[in-house]
């Protein structure tokens, strides 16, 4: 099926990496500042650069349409993220599996998404 931005199918370039391209960073009240310096350091130390524009879902769809590389958030809810899950996998990318039935589905839980060849690196720095 795919996804399509102005008639264009959407298919994420795995040339793009960490180190020429821009991955976005999402955090909220329920992440510590500590963890937010965490991240950030991590994905500097890896080369990368980042942008935070407050919203989890149009990153993703930034994601999908190619303008990112990736984006992560380490709490978000299932109704902030799951279209842009839903882009992101039409377009060809990889995400960290969200909780998708019962409570869970309620809960906060991170979000990754990215092209295939970031998201290793991307895995890493949620792991910590």
């Amino acid at each position: 099926m795919g996804a399509s931005l102005n008639g264009k199918n959407l298919s994420l370039d795995p040339s793009r990496t960490l180190q020429n391209a821009i991955t976005g960073i999402g955090c909220n009240s329920y992440v510590i500042p500590e963890r937010v310096g965490a991240i950030v350091s991590a994905l500097l130390g890896k080369g990368g650069s980042f942008i935070r524009n407050g919203s989890g879902a149009l990153m993703l769809a930034y994601v999908a349409a190619g303008r990112l590389v990736g984006y992560y958030e380490p709490h978000m809810r299932a109704w902030d993220c799951m279209a842009g899950y839903c882009l992101v996998k039409e377009a060809g990318g990889t995400y960290l599996p969200f909780p998708a039935e019962g409570e869970a589905l309620l809960q906060r839980h991170p979000v990754l998404a990215s092209n295939e060849t970031v998201y290793a690196d991307l895995l890493a720095i949620h792991i910590g």
